[in-house]
């Protein structure tokens, strides 16, 4: 197995100003009245050498799957009909000056749509944006039933349950603090000592959480279908899953091989929606790189604790079939504080750096500005095992 570390010099990327594109209405507001705050749409750290202005060459949306569903014999008259139901939303922007091989796809988790990639909570730039400032074409779909993907009435959508995340939920599950530190008064909440994530904006934060399906019959039916008709859509891709869609993406990866080209798998989360990944399935996997990673605080939660050692094992599996894998803890390479929320955390720059300097050393995009430098005698990935976990760890879907 190829293992291509990413140096610590990355920790020490410092941020080069760059000038702000036409702000709107609402930021200029929101500056104006907070004058005392400097603008950090551009801050979280990364080394901002090669990336190049915002300037986009194509931009759209499309939608994916969907079928029609014809109700009939209700008493309510309104409710019979033809419905098109159970499509994927899929927004996308290329840059003018493309350096990637092949496009991101960025696919969201549980009780997501696709805006964490978008924009962080406390208003800097997202992943997105990162990305198609290194030259990569990007797609960030809103998978069936969240966002702009859209809803079907209860006749159609009868065999599972919506659970709504409380905040009180949130802040344990994505790891903003440990149990029993949130409250109501941002003023009295406790979050981990060292936490990456702007805490200040954890209200707002909530805001972009949506309901989703609390069992596995939609993630199975619908959502890791959904995901593989993304990939369809667009073709060859590199596929950038987050917690719930991580196992969607060992699926989807299996399955079309011929199109993916790369995964990289953040935090991902537990097997729910089939079964376990066949051996054919893990030869599949290695026929492509895969990046796994995970950040801080995991020690402590038992859900997350065997999250991450569930795929840790998928991982050594797929080494052991001649498979690519290099798997990262955060922690391991001396950058702590970060949550579940990776791309929203205030060093979320310095993250997507690291993971485009490992597409870079897979030789799926170029580094003209010699961002990216390799110790190649040093391995960052299947460090310090840990003893195996219950699986009663905490049941959420993530």
């Amino acid at each position: 197995m190829k293992r291509v570390a990413i140096p610590l010099s990355l920790l020490g990327f410092i941020l080069i100003g760059s000038s702000n594109p036409q702000e709107s209405s609402y930021e200029r507001n929101e500056r104006q009245a907070q004058p005392e705050q400097k603008d950090i749409r551009h801050e979280g750290g990364g080394d901002n050498r090669g990336l190049r202005p915002l300037r986009i060459s194509r931009q759209g949306r499309f939608l994916v799957g969907g079928r029609t569903v014809s109700l009939s014999g209700y008493k309510d008259p309104s409710i019979n009909g033809d419905y098109r139901v159970e499509g994927t939303y899929v927004r996308y922007q290329w840059p003018v000056e493309v350096q990637y091989q092949y496009p991101l796809i960025m696919v969201h988790g549980q009780f997501c749509t696709g805006s964490p990639w978008e924009t962080t909570p406390d208003g800097r730039e997202g992943w997105q944006t990162r990305f198609i400032r290194r030259g990569a074409g990007v797609y960030v779909p809103d998978l069936v039933s969240r966002g702009r993907a859209g809803w079907a009435r209860p006749e159609i959508w009868d065999f599972d349950t919506v659970s709504f995340p409380t905040m009180a939920s949130s802040w344990v599950t994505f790891r903003m603090g440990p149990e029993g530190s949130y409250a109501t008064d941002p003023a009295l909440r406790r979050p981990f000592v060292g936490t990456q994530f702007p805490i200040s904006s954890f209200d707002a934060f909530g805001l972009e959480l949506v309901p989703a399906w609390s069992v596995v019959t939609a993630a199975r039916l619908l959502l890791q279908p959904a995901v593989q008709k993304v990939v369809e859509g667009v073709g060859p891709s590199i596929l950038m899953t987050h917690s719930q869609s991580g196992p969607f993406g060992w699926h989807v990866g299996a399955a079309r091989s011929d199109l993916v080209k790369a995964i990289v798998a953040i935090e991902p989360g537990r097997e729910r929606a089939g079964s376990p990944l066949t051996s054919a399935e893990i030869a599949s996997l290695a026929r492509f790189p895969i990046l796994i990673l995970y950040g801080d605080f995991i020690k402590g939660s038992a859900q997350w604790t065997f999250n991450r050692l569930e795929n840790r094992g998928i991982a050594d599996q797929i080494v052991a079939a001649g498979g690519d894998v290099t798997f990262i803890d955060l922690p391991k390479m001396g950058i702590f504080g970060n949550t579940h929320f990776i791309m929203e955390d205030m060093n979320s720059n310095v993250i997507a750096d690291i993971i485009h300097c490992w597409i870079v050393s897979k030789n799926l995009a170029d580094d003209e500005y010699n961002v990216c430098t390799f110790e190649r005698g040093h391995i960052a990935s299947h460090i310090d095992d840990e003893g195996p976990q219950s699986k009663d760890a905490d049941d959420n879907d993530t």
